[in-house]
């Protein structure tokens, strides 16, 4: 759920009993890693608990890369999320 379980609220969850908190969904997209919101997002080494993150796309390379990447920075679950659509065009 981007632009809400960011990590404030999973932090928060975490210490009121959570047993698992999921990352925002991340895009697999390079050409968006970039920007400081997503290599902010990316980071999940510091995070208490189990940490994992979705990354949502459609191209199977980007989103071997995207996972690659995330668990490198800390991410123990890799949830994948291809529902989303192929651009047109």
């Amino acid at each position: 759920m981007a632009g809400i379980t960011d990590r404030p609220f999973r932090t928060l969850c975490f210490e009121n009993g959570a047993g698992m908190t999921v990352s925002e969904m991340l895009s697999s997209n390079p050409e968006v890693w970039a920007s400081d919101k997503s290599r902010l997002r990316m980071v999940h080494s510091d995070e208490p608990g189990i940490r994992a993150v979705q990354v949502a796309g459609y191209d199977p390379d980007d989103m071997a890369a995207a996972a690659r990447i995330n668990a490198a920075s800390g991410a123990q679950i890799i949830d994948i999320n291809m529902g989303v659509a192929r651009p047109k065009k």
